[in-house]
C-alpha cells in the first residue's frame, strides 16, 4: 500500500453522503448489485442513528472513492458487511483493505466475527477478502437476483483486527463530516 492511501481520510459517513455513495456504487457495480437511493438515506439516517449501520467512506480530493456498510444487530455476535465499494481507478491500490480493517475502530469488539456475501464469480474481491482472513463459510447457489452464485465468507474480529494498521499504530479514524 502506498503512502497517499495510508493518508486519506475514512470517515463515519452521513446522510450528506448519500448522493456521492450511490454515485460510487454507480462506477463499482452492475446495476443488478447496487443498493437504491432509498436504502442509502436508510442505512445513513434511521439506521445510523439507531446504532444498527455504521457507513465509513474513503475522500480523495473532496471525492468519495470507497465505501463499507455494516449491519449490527444487538441480539447477534456477528456483524455483516453490507457493502463494500472501491472506485474502479483506485482498484489495486489497498483501499479496499484499508476500508475493512477501519471497521475495526467502529465496531464494539464484543461482536465476533464479521460476514459478508460476494460473487463467486468476483475473483479480485474474493482475493482481497481471503488475504484479511476470511475463510469460505457457507456456498449460495442462485443468490443474487440475475441467478449468480454467492458465497458467503467469516473472519473473527480478532483476525481482522489483528492485520489493521490503525490498531497498531493508534491512528485513529475521525467521525467528523467531510464535504463532498
Amino acid at each position: 500500500m502506498n503512502a497517499h492511501m495510508e493518508a486519506l481520510p475514512i470517515i463515519r459517513a452521513d446522510t450528506s453522503h448519500v448522493q456521492a455513495i450511490v454515485d460510487l456504487e454507480g462506477r463499482s457495480f452492475s446495476p443488478t448489485d447496487r443498493f437504491s437511493r432509498k436504502t442509502w438515506r436508510h442505512l445513513l439516517g434511521p439506521a445510523n442513528h439507531n446504532g444498527t449501520s455504521i457507513t465509513l467512506v474513503a475522500v480523495d480530493v473532496g471525492k468519495v472513492v470507497g465505501s463499507i456498510n455494516v449491519l449490527i444487530r444487538s441480539n447477534s455476535r456477528n456483524v455483516r458487511i453490507y457493502s463494500l465499494a472501491v472506485d474502479p481507478a483506485m482498484r489495486g491500490r489497498g483501499l479496499g483493505g484499508l476500508l475493512m480493517r477501519a471497521l475495526c475502530a467502529h465496531v464494539p469488539k464484543r461482536y465476533e466475527a464479521f460476514t459478508l456475501e460476494v460473487r463467486s464469480d468476483n475473483k479480485s474481491a474474493r482475493s482481497l477478502y481471503e488475504r484479511l482472513g476470511f475463510t469460505v463459510d457457507r456456498l449460495l447457489p442462485g443468490y443474487y437476483p440475475d441467478g449468480a452464485d454467492g458465497t458467503r465468507y467469516r473472519v473473527t474480529w480478532k483476525q481482522l483486527s489483528s492485520t489493521s494498521p490503525q490498531t497498531s499504530d493508534k491512528r485513529t479514524i475521525p467521525s467528523q463530516r467531510q464535504d463532498t
